[in-house]
């Protein structure tokens, strides 16, 4: 069971390309994105591409696993605010919302100084201040559709295998600033 995340990837982009973002750093898990967040900076660069925007690759940043090499990371960004990003687009809401926290910390405000987006629409997303700009996706969904499957596989164990891809939307915060003029 999965999630229309090429879709979300474009779609948090395309918000920040509308509210006049050109140069936008992509944070994931990896070096080389795989799953999910490969699917979503697939989502970012067609997004990017439409706007006429070549991808750099020297715009994706790799978040470690431990939260004081992530801090490093955060705070290493705070140079690189306006020089050369406005928005830095998160592949999950909560290294988004990690990352207000420490930028905040430097005296960064969010979003004057830096626009911020994320992905889930989590609980996290949902008490940041402020509101993180993110793409919703349905957890209680991916429950109940988990639980669907597995009773049909435990009825039906010659079932073939399914792929369920569950929709997500654009939720709209207060994290991103709008660039354009008027």
């Amino acid at each position: 069971i999965g999630l229309e995340d090429h879709k979300g990837g474009y779609l948090i982009t395309k918000y920040l390309l509308e509210n006049g973002h050109r140069d936008i750093a992509f944070v994931s898990d990896m070096e080389n994105p795989i799953g999910v967040d490969a699917y979503r900076l697939a989502g970012h660069q067609q997004a990017l591409a439409e706007a006429g925007i070549p991808w750099n690759p020297k715009h994706h940043i790799a978040t470690p696993k431990m939260r004081r090499e992530r801090e490093k990371i955060n705070h290493a960004l705070v140079g690189r605010i306006n020089n050369p990003f406005t928005a830095i687009m998160f592949c999950s809401d909560f290294y988004a919302t990690e990352a207000m926290h420490d930028l905040q910390g430097c005296g960064l405000q969010i979003p004057r100084d830096v626009s911020i987006t994320g992905f889930d629409d989590n609980l996290l997303a949902q008490l940041s201040h402020p509101r993180l700009s993110t793409v919703h996706q349905s957890v209680f969904d991916k429950a109940e559709q988990a639980i669907k499957l597995l009773l049909n596989v435990v009825q039906n164990p010659d079932m073939p295998p399914q792929n369920i891809i569950l929709p997500v939307r654009l939720v709209p915060g207060a994290s991103v600033h709008s660039l354009n003029l008027g």
